[in-house]
């Protein structure tokens, strides 16, 4: 079949300029008048079946972990090393997917009527039929609309080690109707279509409360930490105030030590945040302040280097150097972020 690519914005605005343009077809072709068009019921998310077998889960990340140079949308589960099979929570549509080159590996996406979009990441045995239609020559990760399958919950979807680094997979749940949400760089993530970002759920507030509490048994942070019973966050919870979440890059170039993008968070269970980006590492600082309560300045530093985040109403003059925290900010050497 032929395939395109397509932000991930684009098929709920087609969506809408298609019932638009059928009202006004109906108009035009005679009848005083259009009645209301009635919206298909939709189906409510939830899950009632495992995503996998739970004895070979090590770890569940919940949403709203720093890793790379930003704050998740996704959960991560982390297996044991083993291929893992992978299952549908619930019935759902196949609609897009891609292979992602870097890591040889599979993205999946269904749908849950108009509303919802369940996302599978690090797939490296999908079954066949789900990623007939992808090609593995592209290696540019944008996913791509597929011939729709449905399938049950507990279907049998595929199986796969994880990553190569901690043998994860990724499961992120979105909803669409939450994009619209306020908060830092919402106009942004609607311009680019992220729904990954603005409409962000915890997956495992899907479950039924036997099936979720397998999963919160295993909750823990992106450094390894348990922490079981611990909160079932969000990227909005994880990147709603302060400091914390995503910084863009005001100006200029990106280079080698200032990214384009850089987020800080706080670890799952407190007591460890992250400071992903800079420089081209994670820094993580033991006891230091929530940047989610961060209201002016803060630094954080680990034991080799620092960075000083001086928040005002605009933005962020952010300053990075060797050693401890300095007293007061850096006069030079800073850079400007926004969000």
């Amino acid at each position: 079949m032929n395939v395109r690519t397509f932000p991930t914005a684009s098929r709920r605005a087609v969506r809408g300029v298609a019932r638009i343009l059928a009202v006004g077809v109906a108009a035009a072709c005679g009848g005083d008048s259009v009645g209301p068009v009635e919206e298909t019921p939709q189906p409510a998310l939830a899950f009632t079946a495992h995503v996998t077998d739970p004895d070979r889960i090590v770890l569940v990340v919940p949403p709203g972990s720093v890793s790379g140079d930003e704050t998740k949308g996704h959960a991560f589960l982390r297996l044991d090393g083993s291929s893992a099979p992978i299952y549908a929570p619930m019935a759902m549509t196949l609609t897009s997917g891609t292979w992602v080159g870097f890591s040889d590996d599979y993205a999946l996406e269904f749908s849950v009527g108009d509303r919802y979009r369940v996302r599978f990441s690090h797939i490296d045995e999908p079954r066949a039929d789900l990623v007939a239609d992808i090609s593995r020559s592209d290696a540019s990760s944008r996913f791509v609309e597929v011939d729709p399958v449905e399938v049950e919950a507990g279907a049998l979807l595929g199986h796969t080690r994880g990553t190569a680094e901690v043998f994860s997979f990724d499961l992120g749940v979105y909803d669409l109707q939450s994009e619209t949400t306020d908060g830092p760089n919402a106009p942004r993530y609607r311009a680019e279509g992220p729904r990954t970002k603005l409409g962000s759920l915890c997956p495992f507030d899907a479950f039924g409360a036997s099936l979720q509490a397998v999963y919160a048994s295993r909750f823990g942070s992106i450094g390894g930490r348990s922490v079981p019973g611990g909160p079932c966050r969000t990227f909005h919870d994880a990147a709603g105030g302060g400091v914390a979440g995503e910084w863009f890059l005001a100006s200029g170039s990106p280079d080698g030590v200032w990214p384009g993008r850089f987020a800080v968070g706080l670890e799952l269970g407190g007591g460890v945040v992250r400071v992903a980006g800079i420089a081209g590492t994670t820094l993580m600082a033991s006891g230091a302040a929530d940047p989610g309560g961060v209201t002016g300045s803060v630094c954080y530093a680990d034991a080799t280097r620092f960075v000083f985040i001086a928040l005002d109403g605009a933005g962020a003059d952010v300053a990075t150097g060797s050693g401890p925290c300095p007293e007061t900010a850096p006069a030079e050497g800073t850079r400007r972020y926004v969000r």
